[in-house]
């Protein structure tokens, strides 16, 4: 009796290993990576692009579709790697698939694929999402960057006013850096403000000021196209008793449009689960784009991972 007993219990042991084994086996199926997409209000409807963004395995940043060992060497590259993409697509993007949308960490509803096309767009995916719910006080202001995502849980993340007083002093302040960097005062003087976001990133109940900024300069000629030169900036600041203290900067070379890019904030999400927000951006070219990742590291963010994104 009490062999039989040991054997039910070896048999039920090894079972739910193997249950787990299954398991684990699907779930790391699954793309653990981060998407975002355009909202488009056509009516009623709302349309749904999505961009893959970045894949998470391990704690790493990586891009996000996996790249088959040894293929960029052979001669018929192109055609296997896009039929490794399109399979990739199809698997993780299939139609009726379900995925959580994030806004600042908080979850606000979901949505289902109902069209793929990885074919006919400047996007690496496009995709016909209806949402089955939204919270469109939040989603108010936002046509762009929603993130649809597998994350692990989010932290609360703390927002904070911006008064007009602050926005005057973070203007001021970049200012003094366009200035420094050699942008003649004239022209510093027009400087245009993009985005300006407060929040804490780390969980330490201070505020960090996101911001970014653009000038346009200048008239230059380029035989008979005489566009104007662009400078712009992107800031990660904190306040301190004396004033501001940088823990992130960008500032391209200045140049016409297509010789240009510049950084546009798309959300601000603990993608590897360790408590601190890392800031995902997106780089706009003159008809192209591609993403940033920027982490914490000490007391600075950095540029941890670039990849992804499209172009026409």
């Amino acid at each position: 009796m009490n062999s039989m007993k040991t054997n039910i219990l070896k048999f039920c042991i090894l079972s739910l290993t193997v249950f787990l084994a299954i398991s684990n086996a699907s779930a790391q199926k699954k793309w653990p990576g981060v998407v975002l997409y355009n909202l488009d209000f056509n009516g009623l409807s709302k349309r749904m692009i999505i961009d893959p963004v970045v894949r998470i395995s391990k704690k790493e940043f990586s891009y996000p579709t996996p790249i088959p060992p040894d293929s960029w060497d052979k001669p018929d590259a192109n055609q296997i790697l896009g039929q490794y993409f399109d399979k990739f697509c199809h698997e993780e993007y299939s139609k009726g698939r379900k995925l959580d949308v994030y806004i600042d960490g908080r979850k606000c509803g979901s949505a289902k694929v109902t069209e793929l096309d990885t074919l006919h767009s400047c996007s690496p995916v496009v995709s016909e999402v209806q949402d089955s719910y939204f919270d469109t006080l939040t989603a108010k202001f936002q046509d762009h960057g929603l993130v649809i995502s597998a994350l692990p849980p989010q932290p609360p993340i703390q927002k904070f006013s911006l008064d007009t007083g602050l926005e005057r002093s973070i203007t001021l302040y970049a200012k003094q850096e366009f200035i420094k960097k050699g942008v003649p005062k004239e022209w510093a003087e027009k400087l245009e403000v993009k985005d300006i976001r407060i929040t804490d990133l780390d969980g330490d109940g201070k505020p960090e000021y996101l911001a970014s900024f653009m000038i346009v300069g200048a008239v230059v000629r380029r035989g008979d196209y005489e566009p104007n030169i662009q400078y712009t900036l992107t800031l990660i600041l904190q306040p301190t008793p004396t004033g501001l203290k940088q823990v992130f900067n960008h500032y391209p070379d200045p140049g016409i449009p297509d010789e240009s890019h510049y950084y546009r904030f798309i959300d601000i999400l603990d993608l590897d689960g360790d408590g601190i927000c890392e800031v995902v951006i997106q780089k706009r070219n003159y008809s192209s784009w591609d993403y940033i990742v920027l982490k914490k590291n000490g007391d600075k963010w950095e540029e941890a991972y670039e990849g992804a994104g499209g172009g026409c």
